[in-house]
């Protein structure tokens, strides 16, 4: 599993904290589904050359 890399990602006019990221791959997917299943409170970001995870409370602040 990949270690959570710290940063942002803008999207819809707003930064969201990264929780983690993967590559948008079988196993890259396969990682960020396990990464999900042992931290409760992320979900997906946003997919594109990555996958990119949050905290579900993470609402972004505008930008």
């Amino acid at each position: 599993m990949n270690t959570p890399s710290p940063g942002t990602v803008t999207l819809y006019g707003r930064r969201f904290g990264v929780l983690a990221d993967f590559p948008n791959t079988r196993e890259g997917t396969a990682q960020a589904n396990a990464f999900m299943q042992s931290c409760g409170k992320a979900s997906v970001l946003k997919v594109s050359d990555r996958i990119y995870l949050a905290d579900k409370d993470d609402h972004g602040t505008p930008v």
